[in-house]
């Protein structure tokens, strides 16, 4: 049963008349009998009994009269709902970003817009750490999350698009012995403690600045933070290199000095989120991103 089918019946047994039926909903006589006929025998029930001069409605019918109503308007009404949210007039986006991240000036700038433009459609924002984030985002806790592409890439269940340039760059403190020499090369580097974060949170950071230290013809001396604060506090302290994410909150502490020479590991600041997910918010979101 369609909705079309709901109209005819509903008319016909309120009219209790198929001429007059007819009449209300523009349509011939004989094409509303059919729909009719149609109908029972889709519900393999009859409907109307027809007598010489008029029609009565069965015990099913009569059923049918009362509580089809009820289902065409929540019909219509879920209908109603589905297009303000496709037109982006409401919704709730759930975003996660990288912990002790700063964003780009251009996209800072395009969120803040978002939100004027669309006042209706609540954001609520998340901050996880590298593994945290995709774990959040795989368990349907996150729409969608800002970070680095290799978090997401080669995995059929995601889609994400490409929004800025990103790379880990090499930060010491200005009390480092470094901290008054030109650093160009990472190979200058290669006597040095490198701090990393824990390698179940990226895995796949790891092999590639690895693979910068291959390149430059050293392995690295490792050291491991528990946390981007723990790293941060022992770049601070002179414990060793920090090697972390470009604009990541430490690049602006006072005491660290950015070696912004070494673009470390260079990838992209993707917006991600998996395939089947059916939030509507999402491509009114990340099409305003990138077309803005």
């Amino acid at each position: 049963m369609n909705t079309l089918q709901i109209k005819y019946f509903l008319t016909a047994a309120r009219c209790l008349n198929f001429t007059e039926a007819a009449k209300q909903l523009y349509i011939s006589q004989p094409a509303l009998s059919q729909q009719i006929l149609a109908l029972e025998k889709e519900l393999n029930m009859q409907l109307f009994i027809r007598a010489k001069k008029r029609v009565y409605l069965t015990p099913a019918a009569v059923v049918l009269l009362h509580e089809l109503p009820k289902y065409e308007k929540l019909y219509v009404d879920i209908i109603e709902r589905a297009k303000i949210a496709n037109e982006g007039n409401s919704g709730l986006l759930k975003i996660g970003f990288m912990e002790g991240q700063c964003m780009p000036e251009n996209i800072l700038k395009k969120f803040v817009d978002f939100r004027k433009d669309h006042p209706n459609i609540a954001i609520d924002i998340f901050c996880h750490s590298f593994g945290d984030l995709r774990r959040q985002l795989a368990e349907d806790n996150l729409d969608l999350i800002y970070a680095s592409d290799f978090l997401l890439e080669n995995n059929p269940s995601y889609c994400y698009e490409s929004v800025a340039d990103n790379y880990a760059v090499a930060l010491i403190s200005k009390y480092h012995p470094l901290a008054n020499r030109m650093i160009t090369e990472f190979s200058q580097l290669k006597n040095e403690t490198l701090i990393f974060l824990h390698k179940q949170e990226s895995e796949e950071l790891h092999e590639l600045i690895r693979k910068d230290c291959q390149r430059a013809g050293f392995i690295p001396n490792i050291k491991y933070a528990s946390s981007l604060n723990e790293n941060i506090m022992c770049i601070e302290l002179g414990i060793g290199v920090g090697i972390i994410n470009q604009d990541s909150y430490g690049c602006y502490n006072p005491n660290i000095i950015v070696l912004k020479d070494l673009k470390i590991a260079k990838r992209k600041f993707v917006f991600g989120w998996k395939k089947d997910n059916i939030n509507p918010s999402i491509a009114l979101f990340v099409n305003y991103i990138l077309n803005r």
